[in-house]
């Protein structure tokens, strides 16, 4: 290559190397007002900061020069650890086009001030860098962030949130943001800057434009409309067109490549920064300045264009739990909510999964026939279910059992009334009924309530829910008694209990819980637990799911799942819920973290005779990394119990 290619290709990419403009207040604290509010759990904090070297992040496997910053308790460098909200989000950030980590210096203190631990990395200042090979070292930068979290020696021990990564970089640093994002599937958001995507610095196969379509993690994009070197049309949009929801592209108007108007690095900082703590710290509280009112009311101002589009992580069917009688009609609604928990307005496409009349596209389902069902609403993948019960003379059925009380020591029932209730044949009460250890009862009455013509009925039985030292399961009936003695018996709701160590256990929800969120399936736990990990098998790109007692991006814990739980001291975990018959648990190909929801223990041979599963492992108390053991064809599955299924094509496994 000769000296005035050279030149020629220096020139052409001048401004990218442009950053020390761009850095002096890119992230500066957001300023209190109206639409602009951080929250105060999310700093300033004291920053503290170090320079290391990344082993093999260089050029050719060089060591790469980088820099760490953290929230610190006092501040400076090699300053101590602020650990009193630990484990942070993290960031690992790549410079653009012939820049260093340090032109970025203010940018990454802004981070580490505002609640992230920030790593930016020198992975390749040379005049002819090879993008594709630079996104491939930014792995080095996530292994040297494992072992700092995990060394005791090092500043950043326990300071690493692995389930909270975010691939940022800004101009060519960006288009590497976004191909480290779909390499690496560690990562769990994407955070691209004034991102360019273009040739002479990336070069098919590895686009950028290309690479995004393969990205199913929250990305942001924040360009300005006034860059003439990563011209939006030609970079940003592109990204964004061809990227997945959750996405989002914000516009800064006026500004240029660097965001060198301090009026526009308070924009640019601004919704960063409500973007980090909304997708990293699951603040659901900064939506509606993030996307809602705050943003609206800047984009009518002329200070911003923006768009995005949310995904769909989970939809609530209401009423859960519904009778229908033969020849009536039950609306059903559905209630759409994001990875965060935000519910947002989104269309359904509304089904039956057994042959008991027709529903509508509004959700209104007609009775026509007798049984018991679901009826379903999907997007996007994503399915929500209700439980229906329809015929002639409707027995009464629990809808909601709950752990209440002080110390949730009691157990609540709300069960809808039997069709005939108000009528002269009607039931003239209800028999609460209890067994213990066996659904099989035998059952006695625990108490009656007069037949009045209500729609929902409650009783709460008192000592009946979380019981330290009581883990026997107890089991609950609704009986309908009419004026002939005549008696119609409801579905069972049920009470479950298990003792737990300290430390690592396995569990399930073995009980459809009235609210799903891990917050209340694991209230009896909650006060003693550091964190909780669900593994989902349909989503492919990101599977593992976190909840810590204050943030985290794992929704619920609904029913036929499994999880994992870490308790800094012994526990009993006990929840109360209704009980499926013959649960029916989706597999995906390949692994699968799944609860045993059948009353009915069953060999495991003949539990999944017929299903394409290649191996079934469970819980070992054992002091190997993964806890697990193979279970055998001949062993028992028991109710509560949690798997990890190996199916080697998609199925659903009928249990029972």
């Amino acid at each position: 290559m000769g000296r005035g290619m050279v030149t020629t290709r220096r020139r052409s990419l001048g401004l990218l190397a442009a950053t020390a403009v761009l850095v002096m207040l890119l992230l500066p604290t957001t300023p209190a007002g109206e639409h602009g509010v951080t929250p105060a759990s999310h700093g300033p904090f004291p920053v503290g900061f170090y320079n290391t070297t990344v082993p093999q992040a260089g050029p050719g496997g060089a060591d790469a020069p980088a820099t760490v910053f953290y929230p610190s308790t006092t501040g400076g460098t090699g300053a101590p650890a602020d650990t009193s909200r630990a484990p942070w989000g993290t960031i690992a950030f790549a410079p653009g086009y012939g820049a260093s980590r340090i032109d970025y210096w203010p940018l990454l203190w802004r981070l580490a001030e505002d609640g992230f631990v920030a790593l930016g990395v020198d992975y390749d200042p040379s005049i002819f860098p090879d993008t594709a090979d630079m996104a491939s070292r930014v792995g080095y930068s996530l292994d040297y962030l494992e072992r700092e979290n995990a060394s005791a020696a090092s500043i950043l021990n326990g300071m690493i949130d692995g389930s909270r990564l975010v691939s940022s970089g800004h101009s060519m640093g960006g288009g590497v943001s976004v191909l480290a994002a779909a390499q690496h599937a560690r990562f769990d958001a994407v955070l691209p800057l004034s991102p360019y995507i273009l040739a002479p610095l990336f070069w098919a196969p590895n686009l950028p434009g290309e690479a995004v379509k393969s990205v199913f993690l929250p990305m942001q994009i924040i360009v300005g409309s006034a860059d003439t070197t990563a011209v939006p049309a030609l970079n940003a949009d592109v990204l964004y067109n061809n990227g997945n929801c959750p996405k989002s592209e914000f516009t800064i108007t006026g500004a240029d490549h660097t965001f060198s108007d301090p009026a526009h690095q308070v924009l640019v900082g601004k919704y960063g920064s409500l973007w980090l703590h909304y997708y990293i710290e699951g603040d659901a509280s900064v939506f509606d300045a993030l996307f809602g009112s705050g943003a609206q009311a800047d984009q009518a101002a002329g200070l911003i264009t923006y768009r995005y589009c949310l995904d769909t992580a989970t939809i609530e069917v209401s009423p859960p739990v519904a009778t229908v009688l033969l020849g009536t009609s039950q609306p059903f609604t559905a209630t759409v909510r994001d990875r965060v928990g935000t519910a947002w307005a989104a269309g359904v496409t509304w089904g039956l999964t057994a042959p008991l009349g027709s529903i509508d596209a509004s959700g209104l389902f007609a009775a026509t026939a007798t049984g018991v069902g679901n009826v379903t609403a999907e997007r996007d993948g994503v399915t929500g279910r209700a439980l229906v019960t329809t015929g002639p003379a409707m027995r009464p059925v629990i809808g909601h059992a709950s752990l209440s009380g002080g110390g949730y020591s009691d157990v609540t029932l709300e069960w809808w009334k039997a069709a005939a209730d108000g009528a002269p044949t009607g039931p003239v009460l209800y028999r609460l009924l209890q067994a213990r250890g066996d659904p099989a009862g035998p059952y006695t009455m625990i108490s009656s309530v007069p037949a009045s013509g209500l729609a929902i009925y409650s009783y709460t039985c008192l000592g009946c829910g979380h019981i330290p030292g009581d883990t026997d399961p107890l089991f609950f009936r609704v009986q309908s008694v009419d004026v002939t003695n005549g008696t119609l018996d409801s579905n069972l709701a049920a009470r479950y209990g298990r003792a737990l160590p300290a430390g690592r256990s396995l569990l399930t929800a073995p009980l459809v819980q009235a609210d799903p969120s891990p917050a209340r399936v694991l209230q009896t736990v909650w006060p003693d637990l550091t964190a909780v990990r669900a593994y989902d098998a349909s989503d492919g790109a990101d599977p593992w799911a976190s909840r810590y007692p204050s943030r985290g991006d794992l929704l619920t814990l609904p029913f036929g799942g499994a999880f994992w739980v870490d308790l800094v001291s012994p526990g009993q975990y006990t929840v109360a819920g209704l009980v499926i018959d013959m649960p029916s648990i989706p597999l995906r190909t390949g692994w699968n973290l799944v609860a045993y929801a059948a009353l009915t223990p069953e060999p495991l041979a003949a539990s999944v005779a017929g299903l394409p599963v290649a191996r079934i492992e469970a819980f070992a108390a054992v002091p190997d990394p993964y806890r697990l053991r193979e279970v055998p064809p001949g062993e028992t599955l028991v109710w509560g119990e949690a798997y990890w299924v190996l199916a080697r094509a998609t199925a659903f496994w009928v249990q029972g």
